[in-house]
């Protein structure tokens, strides 16, 4: 794989973001939200088959330290959104005492 990398972050600049492998969090997602902001591609190789090889722990913590905040918002919403199906569809709602449902709507 031949990258291009015209730019670097530095050590101190890293920021990691530890995302569970759920529907919306995955490699292909990340690598087409690159190419919507502005400037991120300039921290990933050119082509996009070369992006979709990188490991998405990668993919992620560069998003995350260079767009910051942004990012893990859209991460805490694509999970929330997940957890909200999950009980509508499963009924959990109805089955859970009302401590271990509150603590499970605040958990992600």
């Amino acid at each position: 794989m031949i990258c291009n990398f015209r730019l670097g972050i530095k050590a101190d600049n890293v920021k990691i973001l530890s995302t569970p492998h759920y529907y919306g969090l995955t490699v292909e997602t990340f690598v087409n939200y690159i190419d919507e902001i502005n400037g991120l591609k300039d921290y990933f190789p050119d082509k996009k088959d070369e992006r979709m090889r990188l490991p998405r722990s990668f993919i992620i913590n560069v998003m995350y330290s260079r767009v910051g905040v942004k990012i893990k918002d859209w991460v805490k919403t694509v999970i929330e959104e997940r957890n909200k199906r999950l009980i509508s569809k499963q009924d959990i709602g109805l089955q859970l005492d009302d401590e271990i449902r509150a603590a499970f709507l605040s958990s992600t």
